[in-house]
């Protein structure tokens, strides 16, 4: 059995379907393509979900068949929101995500020593490379090889406010985007590259089906 976990990147292709402006999905993605080759799958991915969430989930499965888990990250200060004792006040908040984004590697880790093999997917960044996982690669390298991705940085119209205030966590969001990193040429590229090409059509903020169909070729040679 193979389980993906991760964010709305892992749920496949969003659009909007009717009059009511809502996004669904039309397309399943990485789930569907894995079906379609007779894989046994179960995708636990939750649009705006959190790593927190997902390697909870992660954990409470793996003793129950999950041979394979497929793990995409999305941005670690989505973590705050579940676990707000995470968010030391005293601490830059990119230090307070690299440490949340470690807590995850290291639970990752665990969960493959107790034999159920990790394939760690970056999703709207980059991490570290070869942390002794499984099998570790970047939707973002595979959908454009020829950008050199930076390890990590964060667009700061998904630094949702509302995460943060909402657990009374004391944070000056200007702070935050003040810390972002300086390299706002890459930053435009990857928002211009999800509007422009077709692997982010039709709602150009999610890979569409083509580009997870580039990303179940990359898995596919790993299971």
């Amino acid at each position: 059995m193979i389980g993906i976990y991760g964010d709305s990147w892992g749920c496949g292709e969003w659009a909007v379907t009717d009059h009511t402006g809502r996004y669904q999905n039309v397309h399943r993605g990485l789930e569907q393509y894995l079906k379609d080759d007779n894989y046994e799958c179960v995708n636990h991915s939750h649009g705006g979900g959190s790593n927190h969430r997902s390697i909870m989930l992660l954990e409470k499965e793996q003793e129950q068949e999950i041979e394979t888990a497929i793990f995409i990250l999305t941005e670690p200060f989505r973590d705050f929101a579940d676990v707000p004792d995470r968010y030391d006040e005293k601490k830059p908040f990119f230090v307070n995500c690299f440490l949340t984004l470690e807590d995850t590697i290291t639970r990752l880790k665990a969960i493959q020593n107790n034999n159920t093999n990790v394939i760690l997917v970056n999703g709207l960044h980059q991490v570290e490379k070869q942390k002794n996982l499984y099998a570790h690669m970047s939707f973002c390298e595979l959908l454009n090889p020829k950008v050199q991705w930076p390890i990590y940085y964060a667009w700061p119209g998904n630094i949702n406010q509302v995460f943060l205030q909402d657990k009374k966590i004391k944070i000056d969001k200007n702070s935050v985007i003040n810390e972002l990193p300086k390299d706002e040429l890459m930053q435009k590229r990857f928002f211009k590259f999800m509007q422009d090409t077709k692997l982010f059509h039709p709602d150009g903020k999610h890979p569409n089906r083509i580009a997870h169909k580039i990303l179940y070729d990359a898995i596919k040679e790993k299971l």
